[in-house]
C-alpha cells in the first residue's frame, strides 16, 4: 500500500466511545501503513481523507482529494487491530436546497410533523 503522487497528508478518524483523529504525513509513492495509538476500545467506525497539501497546511476547510469508505472494527486493549481503508478519488456535487412550508412554498409548516402527515408527504 503506497500513497499516490497527489497525496501528502492522510487523516484517519476513529469514532467509537471517543472520537479520535490523526494526520499522517506521507510522500508520494511511500508506504501508507501507519500505527494509530490511543483509539478507544470497543466498536469504532474508521474513515479517512487524503490531501494534496502537507499536514501542517491542512485545515478543517481543506478539501480532500481522496475519501475512504467507512470501516467498522472492534478495538481490543493491549492488541493491535488492523484496519484497511479503501480510498477513492473525491467527487464534486451540486446541491440544491428547496424550502417547503413557512411561506417558501407548499408544504407542512415546521413543528407539526407526525406519523399521519409524514406518511402522506409528497416527495419530489
Amino acid at each position: 500500500m503506497n500513497a499516490p503522487s497527489d497525496v501528502k497528508c492522510i487523516k484517519v478518524v476513529a469514532a467509537g466511545t471517543v472520537a479520535f483523529s490523526m494526520n499522517f504525513a506521507v510522500a508520494p509513492g511511500a508506504s501508507s501503513i501507519f500505527t494509530m495509538p490511543g483509539v478507544s476500545p470497543g466498536s469504532n467506525t474508521f474513515s479517512g481523507e487524503a490531501y494534496s497539501l502537507a499536514c501542517a497546511s491542512a485545515t478543517a476547510a481543506t478539501v480532500a482529494n481522496w475519501i475512504a469508505d467507512p470501516v467498522v472494527a472492534t478495538v481490543v486493549s493491549g492488541a493491535t487491530t488492523n484496519v484497511t481503508l479503501v480510498m477513492r478519488p473525491a467527487g464534486t456535487v451540486g446541491v440544491g436546497v428547496d424550502f417547503q412550508g413557512g411561506g417558501g412554498g407548499a408544504g407542512i409548516p415546521l413543528g407539526v410533523w407526525n406519523s399521519t402527515n409524514w406518511n402522506n408527504a409528497i416527495w419530489q
